[in-house]
């Protein structure tokens, strides 16, 4: 599982200087054990996506933090998070290795290569969390909740396979909420104000990087849970 022969050739000390703390964090996620990009993850996949393990997604998980906190709680399951900027994902990365996290992968990518980064009816669970909401209506094919993504997620998942969106943006959420209001999806639960609602499950709960400075703000958490038909 490891990536590290095929990139031996970086060497993150090269980077170790402040002015190139972001190259540093590039060339460490390179070679790291538990990290992957499109050149090598196809190798890598069969012996991370097999059934004895039910999967779980994060799409756009930026540093990472929840999803390695879902995994630390969860060993029984594996875990994938995905995220198009390598710098971001090495947080996470770093903090799985200290905590000897085994269940944990995460894959520099990006969203729309989704179809080929993983099987259909692969996944038992996604999470999107925090995506940037693109307000502009000439850019809706950007957003993460748009009818093509859910397509994808749809096929990526299993039957009975759910679904979880927060966001502190309401009009983004109203939005999104709209969108998985058709016959493939089933919203669970629905709730705006996620860290007030003692019906929503503790998983939801946990905090991302961003949700953290939110919450301190006096913001408040828009989460759902949806549901494959």
């Amino acid at each position: 599982m490891s990536n590290q022969a095929s990139n031996q050739a970086i060497n993150p000390n090269d980077f170790i200087i402040t002015r190139k703390r972001k190259l540093y964090k590039f060339a460490a996620f390179q070679n790291m054990a538990n990290c992957y990009d499109d050149r090598n993850w196809p190798n890598a996949q069969e012996q991370i996506i097999h059934d004895s393990r039910p999967l779980t997604v994060e799409i756009g998980a930026g540093t990472a933090l929840f999803l390695t906190e879902l995994a630390r709680l969860h060993p029984e399951r594996q875990f994938i998070a995905i995220d198009r900027k390598s710098d971001r994902l090495y947080k996470g990365a770093k903090l799985a290795g200290e905590l000897q996290l085994d269940n944990i992968v995460y894959l520099w990518s990006n969203a729309c290569n989704l179809a080929s980064l993983l099987p259909e009816e692969s996944v038992s669970e996604i999470w999107l969390t925090f995506p940037d909401p693109w307000p502009q209506e000439s850019n809706i094919k950007h957003r993460l909740t748009n009818q093509k993504f859910q397509e994808q997620y749809h096929k990526l998942l299993r039957t009975n396979g759910v679904l979880n969106f927060k966001t502190d943006n309401r009009p983004l959420f109203d939005w999104s909420a709209e969108q998985f209001d058709n016959k493939q999806w089933h919203i669970a639960h629905l709730t705006h104000n996620l860290h007030d609602d003692s019906s929503a499950s503790d998983d939801a709960k946990i905090m991302t990087t961003y949700e953290s400075r939110y919450v301190s703000e006096g913001k408040k958490i828009n989460y759902l849970s949806a549901e494959k038909i």
